[in-house]
């Protein structure tokens, strides 16, 4: 009924239908590519982040004997800095796509999407390595939203007793 229904709805397409019911081998071939191919950029997204983790770590702690006053926000823009100028030389091929299910050249800024290395993910990592740091920035100021005041019905509403 299901089949009937999606027949009907593609039209003069349903023959796409057709093909996928003749050729089941050709379609779990391409599935399984597909499947090999996010597999591979999830394990070279996870190395990047372990390798991104021992660089900052390392490099963290090499800045804060140099300079044990520097901000978070400084630190995350000398770190950043030089993870891009190794990034370079890791040869990574691709990595998932954030939204989609297509693997992207492995690039910087395609990298950062996926991985974020903001002060707060910083504040974290250093936290967990036990390497002496900065305080951590302030939150983001989250705006605080007046009630809106009760209606001219609410308000009758809540004069009226009720009867028991």
């Amino acid at each position: 009924m299901i089949i009937s229904w999606v027949r009907t709805m593609l039209g003069p397409l349903s023959a796409i239908l057709d093909w996928f019911s003749a050729h089941p081998g050709i379609i779990t071939a391409v599935l399984v590519v597909w499947f090999a191919l996010y597999i591979a950029g999830r394990i070279q997204l996870s190395r990047i982040r372990q390798r991104t983790a021992a660089l900052v770590v390392e490099q963290s702690r090499h800045e804060l004997a140099f300079d044990p006053s520097i901000s978070l926000a400084a630190l995350r823009e000398k770190l950043l800095a030089r993870w891009q100028a190794e990034f370079a030389g890791w040869r990574y091929l691709f990595v998932p796509h954030k939204y989609e299910f297509w693997p992207v050249k492995a690039t910087p800024g395609n990298v950062l999407v996926k991985m974020p290395f903001t002060p707060e993910w910083l504040h974290e990592l250093l936290t967990k390595a036990s390497v002496a740091h900065p305080e951590p920035p302030p939150p983001p100021a989250i705006p605080k939203i007046k009630p809106s005041p009760p209606k001219a019905k609410d308000a009758k509403r809540e004069n009226v007793k009720r009867k028991p």
